[in-house]
């Protein structure tokens, strides 16, 4: 079983459902889906999120908060 991990934020959620959309459309077999996001609730909420989550091919989908209060990122603000 597949797992595809997205990272963004609200101006992503667009692409990443189509990019989902589009992985749905080309498997048979079940995938994993966890979206590491900064404002996870607006793409929880999203008019078509339930789509996705309704699909055949889903076996779970993960909303995981992002802080980058705890992380270092070298040479970057």
């Amino acid at each position: 079983m597949l797992t595809f991990l997205y990272c963004l934020d609200k101006n992503y959620n667009i692409q990443a459902l189509v990019s989902i959309s589009s992985i749905l459309e080309k498997i048979d077999d079940k995938i994993n889906i966890v979206f590491l996001h900064k404002e996870p609730d607006t793409i929880q909420n999203h008019r078509y999120i339930s789509k996705i989550k309704n699909n055949r091919f889903i076996n779970s989908i993960e909303f995981i908060q992002f802080n980058k209060s705890n992380i270092n990122f070298p040479k970057l603000e």
